[in-house]
Parts: C-alpha cells; sequence; structure tokens
C-alpha cells in the first residue's frame, strides 16, 4: 500500500487528483458540469479565504509565502472577470469584443471596456468603479507574471521596486473588488434579460429607461415650464445628448408596460371591458377574500369538503381556459 492510500482511506488510489469517488458530499463539479462563473468566482474566494484565514489565525509564519498566493488569486480573478463580462456584453450587442490577441493585460481590457458606450448606467458606474483595483494590479503586474515567478521574462527578479505589502488593506481591497464584480456581474445577468424586451436604445437599457420616465413624469405634464428641469435632469443623470433624450422618451411611450409609467394606457387588443369585467367577477367568485375577522388560514384535515374542493377545482379550470 502506498502512502497515498494511507492518507486516502478509499481503496487504491490510480490518480491523487482526478480519481472519481462515488462521495455526495465533497465531490465538486468540474469540465463537462463546470460553470465558467466558477473559475471567476472561484479565484476570488481563494483570495478572500487565504487571507481572512492568514489574519484571523494569526498565522505569521506564512505572511511572506501566502502573499503572492494571495494577490495572484485576485489578480487572475479580475482578469477572468473582465474577460466574462466583456464577452457577455458583446453577445447582447452592448460591447464589442477586442480585436487584438488574447493576453493577461487586465489593464487593457478594462481600458477596452471603459471607453466603450455601453449602454446602461449601472452598468458603466461599476465599471468606472474597478479602475483602482485594475491600476494597481495592472502597474505591478502586466501580463500575470510578476506574482507568478520569482524571475520575470527578462530574468529580472520580480517586484523588484517593492519591498513589502500589508495584509489588511490587501483583504479590504479584495473583499471591495468582490462587491463591485459580483454587482457588475448580476447586472449583466439582468441585461441579457431586459435586451429581450427589445425596449432599449443604444445609450439606456430598460431599466434606464424606467428611470428616465420616473424622473420626466406624466406625459400630460410635459408642458409645464419645470418639464424643462426634468429633462435637463434625465440628462445628466444618463449622460444623453437632447436627440439621445428623445429617443429615449420615443421608446418608453411605444413600449407597453414603460408608457404605464408616464401615465399611458393601453388598450387591450382581444379583450373587451365587458370580459374583463367578466374575468374579475369569476375570479373573486372562485377565489373570494379571507373574512375581515379570520384569524387563521391554517385548515384542519376533517374540516375539508371534498365535494367542494371539486366545485373549486372545475370553476378554476374555467378560469384557466
Amino acid at each position: 500500500m502506498s502512502e497515498i492510500d494511507e492518507l486516502l482511506p478509499c481503496g487504491t488510489v490510480t490518480d491523487p487528483f482526478f480519481q472519481v469517488f462515488h462521495d455526495g458530499q465533497w465531490n465538486a463539479c468540474i469540465g463537462e458540469q463546470g460553470e465558467e462563473l466558477n473559475y471567476v468566482e472561484g479565484y476570488l474566494l481563494a483570495a478572500q479565504l487565504l487571507v481572512d484565514t492568514l489574519i484571523e489565525k494569526e498565522l505569521y509564519g506564512s505572511r511572506d509565502t501566502l502573499a503572492m498566493p494571495i494577490l495572484y488569486n485576485a489578480r487572475h480573478g479580475l482578469e477572468l472577470a473582465l474577460k466574462y463580462i466583456l464577452r457577455e456584453l458583446a453577445a447582447v450587442d452592448m460591447a464589442r469584443e477586442r480585436e487584438e490577441a488574447v493576453d493577461h493585460d487586465v489593464k487593457s481590457y478594462w481600458e477596452h471596456l471603459s471607453v466603450q458606450a455601453v449602454g446602461d448606467h449601472r452598468c458603466r458606474t461599476l465599471i468606472a468603479a474597478l479602475e483602482p483595483f485594475v491600476q494597481s494590479l495592472g502597474k505591478i503586474d502586466p501580463d500575470g507574471q510578476e506574482l507568478r515567478y520569482f524571475e520575470n521574462r527578462d530574468g529580472k527578479q520580480s517586484l523588484a521596486d517593492y519591498a513589502i505589502v500589508h495584509l489588511p488593506l490587501i483583504q479590504a481591497s479584495i473583499a471591495g473588488l468582490r462587491e463591485v464584480l459580483d454587482q457588475l456581474v448580476r447586472r449583466v445577468f439582468q441585461l441579457e434579460q431586459e435586451v429581450a424586451t427589445g425596449a432599449k436604445t443604444n445609450e439606456c437599457s430598460r431599466g434606464d429607461l424606467v428611470q428616465v420616465a420616473g424622473i420626466v413624469g406624466a406625459k400630460a405634464n410635459w408642458t409645464e415650464a419645470a418639464f424643462l428641469d426634468r429633462k435637463a435632469e434625465a440628462r445628466a443623470r444618463f449622460g444623453l445628448t437632447s436627440n439621445g433624450l428623445s429617443r429615449a422618451l420615443t421608446v418608453i411611450k411605444e413600449a407597453r408596460e414603460l408608457k404605464t409609467l408616464i401615465g399611458i394606457e393601453t388598450s387591450p387588443v382581444y379583450l373587451s371591458a365587458e370580459t374583463l369585467t367578466e374575468v374579475g367577477v369569476r375570479w373573486l367568485e372562485t377565489n373570494p377574500p379571507p373574512a375581515a375577522d379570520a384569524k387563521s388560514i391554517i385548515i384542519n384535515a376533517a374540516d375539508i369538503d371534498l365535494e367542494e374542493m371539486d366545485r373549486h377545482g372545475k370553476a378554476r379550470g374555467v378560469l384557466d381556459r
């Protein structure tokens, strides 16, 4: 029996890292069952767990040996996140991919993203919030070598111009970086859903248009002098030109749900007022509101009326049709 077999009492070990065990607790999904975000979130979380454990357990003897893995994992997670975000935004025509060959330069990926007119105010704000993290890690390690190897490609000592790093600062910065990236990734997910509605302009996402509608107010009041101030506020908040705001207002007035935000109703195409009224009446008959003095909605099995349940089910069936 090998030393590995003694350490892992699960039978004969033929592969020390990738052998399959039927374990419902500690098997991790990789490869065909893995997700790209596992890589993005994994490296960032690894950096956070390492620095948290190092400080919380006061592992002073491991400060020098763990500093580089902590920083490298944070940097690599940032690189993967930027590439993922760019690719996802490009897939919904809200950004364009880089024409240059794929590299490890986090600064160039962030700059490529930040100069583009991504049509979502929240997304642009979060991309801008990444700047201090990108500038720091991009300056110290432009190609992903300095934090991985003692010597760089030029044969010189890595990080030769630096002497110390402060781990509590790194801990706080990694937490801040993870928070910004988490919000940005979630916003990208939302944009993928919003784009499908078609309610957007090149400058504004659907979420932006909802806010614009809230600022400009009811269309019935657009003739007021104060409307000019509200237009100016909307333009300033979302960085819109006069034509850009006009495009936003046009989409708001045409989108069925958005137009309700400015007081414009849409008549049903296939339902008459009489039909809607009948549906409402039947719904209330089938699902009567609880009595005002009702104190509990708990129903005992002994109190169930099977015939009443059958009648209710048939009535619901009529409504469903």
